[in-house]
C-alpha cells in the first residue's frame, strides 16, 4: 500500500529563499542558480512573439514533500529507520502517540526519549507548547480501554526555527 503524500511546488526568489534558510525554515545549503530549460521550440516561439525572460522566470522551484505514515505503533521504528535523513535534513516530524508505543520491545517510549535527547529534538503539542516525555507517559497511562491514542505531536529540532511556521 502507498503512503499518502502531498507535494507543494513553490516558486521563490533567491533572496526570499536565502531569508528562509537563515531563519532555519530551509536547510542552509547552496542550491545554485535557477535553471532555464526552455527548449529550442519554446525559445523560437518566444522570440517570434517578443517574449523575454522576466524576473519571475528567475525563481527557484522548490518541492516540499509531506508524507503521512499511519504505522500503528511502528512510528519510533520508522524514525530510527530514517535516522540518517533526519540527521541531514532535520525535518519537522508529526507523530501520533498511542498505547502501541510500548508494544514494540526494541522501539518504544524509551527509544523516543533517547531520540529526542540524542538528536536534539523537542516535543510540542499541537498548540505549539513544549511538552516532555513524563507528560506524554502520564497521558498514555491515563487512557481508558476505549481510547488508544493521545493525538499528534510535533518533533522539532532545537536548532530549527520551524515551530513559528506551524
Amino acid at each position: 500500500e502507498d503512503a499518502e503524500s502531498i507535494i507543494h511546488v513553490i516558486k521563490m526568489s533567491g533572496n526570499d529563499l536565502r531569508k528562509q534558510q537563515i531563519s532555519g525554515f530551509y536547510k542552509d545549503v547552496d542550491i545554485g542558480e535557477p535553471t532555464f530549460d526552455t527548449g529550442d521550440v519554446k525559445e523560437k516561439k518566444d522570440k517570434i512573439e517578443g517574449v523575454t525572460r522576466s524576473v519571475s522566470a528567475e525563481m527557484h522551484t522548490l518541492l516540499e514533500c509531506h508524507v503521512e505514515l499511519d504505522l500503528e505503533g511502528y512510528e519510533i521504528q520508522a524514525i530510527y529507520g530514517s535516522i540518517e535523513s533526519i540527521r541531514k535534513l532535520k525535518p519537522l516530524i508529526i507523530i501520533e502517540l498511542s498505547k502501541y508505543i510500548n508494544h514494540n520491545i526494541s522501539y518504544n517510549y524509551k527509544s523516543l526519549e533517547n531520540f529526542l535527547i540524542n538528536e536534539n529534538y523537542q516535543i510540542y503539542n499541537l498548540d505549539g507548547k513544549i511538552t516532555n516525555m513524563d507528560e506524554i507517559k502520564k497521558l498514555l497511562d491515563s487512557l481508558d480501554e476505549k481510547h488508544q491514542t493521545i493525538g499528534n505531536f510535533y518533533l522539532v529540532n532545537k536548532s530549527s526555527d520551524m515551530l513559528k511556521y506551524i
